[in-house]
């Protein structure tokens, strides 16, 4: 169960967060609609956070602290989240005054880390690499080529079609379910993937319809 409420400049997560959008919301009308510049984000009782909706939230927050808006981070309490949110450097993101930037360094996964030009993009899709290769047995030449393909290409776009006034955001996990699994999530603060197809692509009826185009 995940609770997301605002009162006044403080949003309270409480349980999981799961999903971002209701977080978003409530940061764009505390924002946008009442006007202000300084937001706490009480995390003190969160229980659980993932990749998704983590960088969804830093991209939006780092686009604020570019506009002039700080966010002040009350970090959880509970002693494994609070270290996950350090060490996938979330913490930093959100909360550059108080916390560093991440050390990490394990084989299964690297940092959100942000790119905003093709000399960055290429830096970091290459460590990516160095991290799938490192820790998946035995890969293919074909499954290695293929998943760098995918990687290019979705950064790429952020940089091309995304408008973001931040680049994007990038963090990979890798871990083991009944087989290993890579995990990769890209984020950034731009127009987002309807807007950005409709300027080419007038026919398009709906957001459903640009999403389904896109992919």
């Amino acid at each position: 169960m995940s609770t997301i409420s605002r009162r006044g400049n403080r949003i309270k997560v409480l349980g999981d967060l799961h999903r971002s959008n209701f977080f978003l919301a409530n940061l764009h009308h505390a924002v946008e609609l009442k006007g202000y510049n300084d937001i706490v984000l009480d995390m003190e009782e969160c229980t659980s956070a993932f990749p998704d909706s983590m960088l969804q939230i830093c991209s939006q927050i780092t686009a604020y602290r570019q506009a002039g808006i700080e966010v002040s981070l009350i970090p959880p309490k509970g002693d494994k989240l609070n270290r996950l949110i350090k060490n996938t450097n979330w913490a930093y993101l959100i909360d550059p005054r108080r916390f560093d930037p991440s050390t990490y360094k394990g084989a299964s996964r690297i940092p959100a880390t942000g790119y905003a030009s093709p000399r960055e993009q290429q830096k970091v899709v290459n460590q990516i690499i160095d991290v799938v290769l490192g820790s998946l047995p035995d890969p293919s030449r074909h499954d290695i080529a293929a998943f760098e393909w995918c990687l290019n290409e979705i950064t790429d776009n952020v940089l091309v079609h995304s408008n973001s006034p931040i680049g994007g955001l990038i963090q990979v996990s890798t871990f083991k379910k009944q087989k290993k699994v890579v995990q990769f999530v890209v984020a950034d603060a731009g127009i987002g993937i309807p807007q950005s197809l409709r300027a080419g692509h007038p026919s398009i009826s709906s957001d459903t319809d640009a999403l389904d185009r896109a992919i």
